[in-house]
């Protein structure tokens, strides 16, 4: 090694270049810089992928439990049709061009508990991009509620 330094001094005191010793360090940064991009790219939309879905599950969660309660209190089988549908409609609506492929099941447990599950589909940003990686991230919530007494 000290070898090697001394050749490279004499090399440059006589007028060459410092790069052929590889004692040139500038344009290290741009090549971390374009290596790092894509991995941190990559992070990113993950991390706005994941809160955008949390925030949808959020909102599914919070129509999964006023529409099972809506139903658990309507006492009436046709109008479990109209309120999944209600619900699908509204998922839909709030979230126009975002979302896919809403699904809602509901069925009763027994004869007081109703159970309804919501899953949907929400578009990838960032993360779509990423080799390997799907278009769509599937959110859902599922929730069981009691009748109330007053409603048997």
């Amino acid at each position: 090694m000290r070898d090697m330094k001394r050749i490279c001094e004499r090399w440059r005191r006589a007028g060459g270049d410092r790069d052929m010793c590889g004692l040139d360090a500038r344009g290290n940064v741009a090549i971390l810089f374009a290596l790092l991009l894509v991995p941190v790219a990559g992070i990113a939309g993950a991390a706005l992928d994941y809160s955008r879905a949390e925030a949808l599950r959020t909102e599914l969660r919070v129509l999964a439990d006023s529409t099972a309660i809506a139903i658990a209190m309507a006492n009436d089988p046709q109008s479990t049709q109209q309120l999944e549908e209600q619900a699908r409609a509204a998922v839909m609506a709030r979230n126009a061009g975002r979302v896919e492929n809403v699904s809602i099941t509901g069925e009763w447990v027994d004869e007081l508990h109703y159970r309804i599950r919501i899953e949907a589909d929400l578009f990838a940003t960032l993360t779509a991009a990423m080799p390997g990686m799907s278009r769509a991230l599937t959110a859902g919530v599922e929730t069981v509620v009691r009748r109330p007494p007053w409603c048997r």
